[in-house]
């Protein structure tokens, strides 16, 4: 088990955000969705994307336990979404070889 996969087993959150969160997740895909979570400037490793989720919804968290009015649900089901289907996807090595076929085989033998 990851260290990602032990701290998201850790987070209590409400049942029905829980389950908002993973039936958005089932959609989320990181070329459209990241950026509107994170912004456009966001990080590009998968260590770092994942790390910033949880420190962006840990502070949404609060708002919402603090009943603070700035505090918004589809945000935070987005955020926890987005944070549920990156740590779920297996993180890519950077030397990971992306070619396929003889072109591959010819690179990594």
């Amino acid at each position: 088990m990851s260290e990602f996969h032990s701290k998201l087993s850790t987070i209590k959150r409400p049942k029905i955000l829980i389950k908002a969160a993973k039936i958005a997740s089932q959609t989320y895909l990181r070329s459209r969705d990241l950026s509107g979570v994170l912004g456009y400037s966001h990080p590009t490793t998968d260590r770092s994307i994942r790390q910033q989720l949880f420190d962006l919804e840990s502070s949404i968290n609060q708002k919402r336990r603090l009943e603070d009015a700035s505090y918004d649900l589809k945000t935070h089901v987005q955020v926890l979404s987005a944070l549920l289907a990156e740590v779920t996807v297996e993180p890519q090595s950077d030397d990971h070889t992306k070619l396929s076929g003889t072109e591959a085989f010819f690179c990594t033998t």
